[in-house]
């Protein structure tokens, strides 16, 4: 039996390892927006939100398939990952290819259309390094992972700050930077997970098709859901001028880097989900009641937090340029309290085997996202992308719930309810120490508020006893 406090370990090495390589990646950003201001880093994401439509259209669920695979066939994992990986490759490498022709084919300005092709390399090495990420979640040694992470967005960083230094205003110069950074990260990844088990990358047609047949509803729910993720900093960017795209992805990237610590909990839990789905209904229930409980004690604070400290988190990342994305960042987190509950309803649609079911659920999300952006992007500009997000979410949650309805437990109210006490107590602290120190710079603002919420926050929790002995013991203890 997989050991629960095993979990919890990887959990929190994996945490600590991305509070550090985001560190590292939010240096990244304070570096790139202050050398490119709102154009030249609008032009920078736009090249990246354009390929990275096409990279989604390269996954095919492969990631997805692999966990699921190889936690309930030992046997036969060196053969799964060799294959999927060989396959995620091929798709990446016709995928990205189409993007760059069809990037070229479209009014961009010269410096994003000479971008796409280093993009490209970025993408490539990044998403082939994702789908290997179920090899260290079966063995929790996630641990593994956050060093590949660490190293290469250090690597990202130092290069960052000699463009800065150097005054380097070139997007292509930092694209090159974030190609050798994903090279390095991809590098070791492969060298760490070999260490597992010693898969060699293998060229087989007819299972590549036996893959693709098994793992297309997957994908397709898959492909959605990153279409309208990034789709709509790419109609942004056909709409409105470089300056917006650039306001809008300081926000967006904020919420990239906090919506990995679900992915990360629920990426953990999916071999249990997935081995118990059938086997034993009664241990999946419980599993997926006991991460909700988690998932919501992180996502509260995030979002009650965040929204206090908005113009303070904006401020620090970008300078006063990037004041205006506040507003966005403030929406933006309130549709990634949805994505914290929509990751874990989407590993159990999979693990219960109900693709087919959700793939209207993220298609008709996909449909409006496309749709709400195109009517009201050219008035509202930001705006009108981060509140479709937002409506997006929640529409994806509310759809998945539907289809698990019958299959799950939810957590009682009385636990909502104590978690709302304590995320109201954590808010109100900062609402009334925020204008003692509204002449204090960001940086000094964050460094006092962050871990004073973390501490009011905990405290509260363990006096309202949120959680009890037994859930507490899922992640911290044996599994009984």
């Amino acid at each position: 039996m997989v050991k629960i406090n095993t979990i919890a370990s990887n959990v929190f090495v994996a945490g600590g390892g991305r509070v550090i390589g985001g560190l590292f990646a939010f240096g990244s950003i304070v570096l790139i927006t202050r050398v490119l201001g709102p154009q030249k880093f609008g032009e920078y994401s736009t090249v990246l939100a354009f390929l990275y439509i096409f990279n989604a259209l390269a996954d095919f669920g492969l990631y997805a398939y692999l966990i699921r695979e190889i936690a309930r066939r030992n046997d036969s994992e060196k053969e799964i990952i060799g294959h999927v990986l060989s396959l995620r490759m091929a798709i990446l490498v016709l995928s990205l290819a189409a993007g760059i022709i069809i990037g070229h084919q479209i009014p961009y300005d010269h410096a994003i259309k000479n971008g796409f092709f280093v993009g490209a390399i970025s993408y490539f090495f990044l998403s082939s390094s994702q789908v290997l990420m179920g090899v260290f979640q079966k063995y929790l040694v996630i641990w593994q992972v956050a060093c590949a992470e660490i190293t290469s967005r250090f690597i990202q960083l130092a290069l960052f700050v000699y463009l800065f230094l150097n005054k380097d205003s070139s997007v292509m110069l930092f694209l090159y930077a974030l190609a050798l950074a994903s090279f390095t990260n991809f590098v070791l990844t492969w060298w760490f997970a070999t260490r597992h088990v010693k898969f060699i990358l293998s060229i087989d047609i007819h299972r590549w098709g036996e893959i693709i047949k098994e793992s297309l509803p997957i994908a397709l729910a898959l492909i959605f859901t990153l279409i309208y993720f990034r789709l709509d900093t790419v109609l942004l960017s056909l709409f409105k001028p470089a300056e917006d795209v650039g306001i809008y992805n300081i926000a967006y990237k904020l919420l990239e880097n906090i919506i990995f610590y679900p992915s990360m909990l629920v990426g953990l839990i999916m071999p249990i989900l997935s081995k118990e789905a059938f086997v034993n209904p009664e241990r999946f229930k419980t599993v997926f009641q006991r991460t909700v409980k988690i998932l919501f004690i992180g996502a509260l604070p995030m979002l009650v937090g965040g929204w206090l400290l908005a113009p303070e988190i904006v401020g620090l990342l970008g300078g006063k340029l990037f004041i205006d994305a506040a507003a966005p960042f403030k929406i933006l987190l309130a549709a990634t309290f949805f994505i914290f509950f929509g990751t874990l309803l989407g590993a159990a649609v999979i693990a219960l085997g109900k693709q087919k079911e959700a793939i209207p659920v993220y298609f008709g999300a996909m449909l409006f996202n496309v749709t709400a952006n195109l009517l009201f992007i050219p008035k509202f500009s930001y705006m009108a992308t981060s509140i479709t997000t937002l409506l997006t979410e929640f529409f994806v949650v509310a759809g998945l719930v539907f289809l698990v309805r019958k299959t799950v437990v939810w957590p009682q109210k009385l636990f909502v309810i104590k978690v709302f006490v304590a995320a109201v107590i954590m808010g109100g602290l900062i609402f009334v120490l925020r204008d003692a120190t509204k002449s204090t710079p960001s940086i000094y603002t964050l460094a006092i508020f962050i871990p004073l919420s973390f501490l009011i926050y905990g405290l509260s929790l363990l006096v309202l006893r949120a959680l009890n002995r037994e859930e507490i013991k899922f992640f911290f203890g044996k599994a009984e």
